[in-house]
């Protein structure tokens, strides 16, 4: 059953900080896997 209250019940369970609204630019795919492959290489931040 839907919660009326809150259509998105999953973003009760994003972490702290994680804005659902943020503005994304439009690229392909793999143009964002390559950037968090740059980002993430020497593992988590």
């Amino acid at each position: 059953m839907t919660d009326v209250q809150h259509p998105q019940p999953w973003l009760n369970h994003y972490p702290e900080g994680i804005d659902w609204s943020c503005e994304l630019t439009r690229q392909p795919l793999n143009d964002y896997i390559d950037q968090a492959a740059v980002k993430f290489r020497d593992g988590q931040q």
